[in-house]
């Protein structure tokens, strides 16, 4: 039928943080890959990992984020040639959000 998708995702992220928010001025190894950024739980400094997830719960794609980049600037590249129906959190939502 007309409209049916085959396959269904999901998209989600979560922080990972590599330091307490308390020794962020102390240390710098990771200062080009980790950023300052905030979450539904609070302030971290870190990363954030970006999954997409099929229906059978296979992992089909990710993506690593500095922690202050919005989850919405990742959908994009996160499901680049997906056909499916997309299913995520508020985090993900914009008027201006076109996939193909």
């Amino acid at each position: 039928m007309k409209g049916e998708y085959k396959q269904y995702l999901w998209i989600d992220s979560t922080t990972l943080p590599v330091y307490k928010n308390q020794r962020i001025q102390r240390h710098k190894s990771l200062a080009k890959i980790a950023s300052r950024g905030k979450s539904s739980m609070g302030w971290f400094y870190g990363c954030k990992l970006h999954i997409v997830m099929n229906q059978f719960g296979v992992i089909v794609s990710s993506g690593l984020s500095n922690g202050h980049v919005a989850d919405i600037k990742m959908v994009e590249q996160l499901v680049e040639g997906l056909e499916a129906k997309l299913y995520a959190d508020r985090g993900y939502i914009s008027q201006n959000l076109n996939v193909s």
